[in-house]
């Protein structure tokens, strides 16, 4: 009981932590209502609802790559694709009728060139031509030599998948293994940056220049013993934003996906209290991501999704997201609305503010500071906002301003709201 308690402060969502250690003690949790448990028993989390109640762990009919995704004509590269997750989403591309399909590993990927081809033939699709890459992510010259190589074959690449991902076995940081933690970075964050990089120049010359960055939830969340998962995903999704940012100009498209939670060698990894949320099936991802760049999407530049949402679903939300700029990283705070005359606390407006850096400006839609305070103040919809990022997922998170403050949108703050201070 005591490791069920002192797990429970460390759990990255205190509710589902609470609702888990209940079913262990054959205790039956409240269900809210209209939030459909899933192979876990549980509730789902906040973030897997962002399309409504339907959270998927399997594939379904909307985004069968066979009727619901013509990736004809198109060419595709997948890191990663030895085995598990990379392996099925090269096949759903056969599936999905892509002309050109590169498969690229450390290792042998002799079996997944096989199963692509044989994928093509049973969908009743034309063969694709399968190009074997031995590349190694985490060295330079790899990633290099195969990004000539593949330059010299093919005249464009329309989609990469960067998919090649490690965890590093969870340990708290004085117990953590360097190279085990620098390995998490060097594959998932440098990893995408060198295939990124080496690819980049072949992308731009035509096509549809679109890159598809694998990244988790586990972005999202604190679990203690995961900082080199966790937070080399959190940089990825960065990475994303910037690489949209730096060449969206240009034609190109990025974004980047969680592929739901899936038992493959890499979760293995994960402590065993968390292994009971590894129930979603490799075709899941396998079938979202063809379905997702069958057409360029160009509203999802930059931005975060999930492969457990309803696809069409999320669709059909472009306004909605596109207009509130949701799904991406902002950092919320709270600011106090406090006078020259040091005004006490309970004086101080509960007011939210959205930083949002844009080409090295911040610009700050919220009252101004001075004397130096910024004491804690909650959020008016009950959430706490210490100053974390977090995804901006909901519409209804609206900021709130202190009508005394009325200043028009994405006007630059004057330097003497925020006090004399530096």
């Amino acid at each position: 009981m005591l490791n069920q308690i002192y797990n429970f402060f460390l759990e990255e969502d205190v509710e589902t932590e609470i609702k888990r250690t209940l079913v262990q003690l054959n205790l039956t949790p409240l269900m809210a209502e209209n939030t459909p448990a899933g192979p876990t028993g549980l509730p789902p989390r906040k973030v897997d609802t962002f399309t409504g109640d339907v959270i998927h762990h399997d594939t379904y009919p909307e985004i069968n790559p066979l009727t619901s995704s013509d990736c004809s004509e198109k060419a595709v590269l997948i890191t990663g694709a030895s085995k598990g997750l990379g392996r099925a989403i090269a096949i759903g591309y056969a599936e999905a009728g892509a002309s050109h399909i590169a498969v690229a590993a450390r290792s042998d990927v002799s079996s997944t060139v096989a199963a692509v081809r044989e994928a093509a033939k049973n969908a009743g699709r034309d063969e694709p031509t399968v190009f074997a890459l031995e590349m190694d992510v985490s060295d330079m010259a790899s990633v290099r030599a195969a990004a000539e190589r593949l330059t010299t074959e093919w005249r464009r690449l329309d989609i990469l998948v960067n998919n090649a991902g490690y965890m590093a076995p969870f340990n708290l940081l004085l117990d953590t293994d360097d190279d085990e933690y620098m390995k998490a970075w060097d594959v998932n964050y440098w990893g995408t940056y060198r295939v990124t990089k080496a690819f980049l120049p072949l992308m731009l010359k035509g096509g549809d220049k679109t890159i598809v960055n694998m990244s988790s939830v586990a972005a999202h969340f604190m679990g203690a013993g995961g900082g080199a998962y966790h937070v080399s995903k959190f940089a990825l999704i960065r990475f994303t934003e910037f690489v949209q940012d730096e060449y969206g100009g240009q034609g190109v498209l990025a974004f980047s996906i969680h592929p739901g939670g899936i038992p493959t060698d890499l979760s293995s990894n994960l402590p065993e209290k968390l292994q009971f949320r590894m129930t979603d099936t490799p075709e899941l991802a396998a079938h979202s991501i063809p379905y997702l760049t069958s057409q360029k999407r160009e509203w999802l530049g930059g931005r975060w999704l999930s492969c457990m949402w309803d696809m069409p679903k999320l669709i059909t939300m472009e306004k909605e997201i596109v207009e509130n700029n949701l799904l991406k990283f902002k950092l919320r705070v709270a600011f106090p609305n406090i006078s020259r005359s040091r005004a006490s606390t309970s004086d101080v407006a509960k007011n939210a503010a959205c930083l949002d850096q844009r080409a090295g400006l911040t610009t700050c839609r919220a009252p101004g500071v001075s004397e130096g305070y910024l004491p804690y103040q909650p959020a008016h919809d009950g959430s706490e906002m210490h100053g974390f990022s977090e995804m901006q997922l909901s519409a209804n998170r609206s900021m709130l301003q202190d009508p005394r403050n009325n200043r028009k949108k994405n006007k630059l703050p004057k330097r003497s709201d925020f006090g004399s201070g530096g």
